[in-house]
């Protein structure tokens, strides 16, 4: 994808609607990418400064503390989900290992 597709997923990323296969390859992106970076912070700070006059409250916030808080625990999100699909894929692996063996006992003793 191209920096322009990047930043127009911002808001998906910001909301929490973008896929977790998907959220990797942004985060990767925007720490990679200055420009994707600064355009992320920028509407990271707009929405979280709309929250705080929404809510009344006059707290000085560290937004960019704030922001790599929020791409860390996304990251941490892709980690156990990338984790998940490895042992969801050894666990279908081995009830296919056993499946396998059970057909071929059933042939067997059918054989014999």
């Amino acid at each position: 994808m191209i920096c322009r597709e990047w930043q127009r997923r911002i808001p998906d990323f910001l909301n929490g609607n973008m896929p977790v296969q998907e959220q990797e390859k942004f985060i990767s992106h925007v720490r990679e990418c200055t420009d994707c970076y600064e355009e992320l912070e920028i509407m990271y700070m707009l929405a979280e400064g709309l929250k705080e006059l929404e809510n009344g409250t006059d707290n000085s916030f560290n937004f960019r503390r704030m922001l790599d808080k929020k791409l860390k625990m996304a990251q941490l999100q892709c980690e156990r989900y990338q984790n998940f699909m490895k042992i969801k894929g050894l666990i279908m692996g081995i009830m296919y290992g056993v499946t396998i063996i059970g057909i071929g006992i059933q042939v067997w003793k059918w054989i014999e």
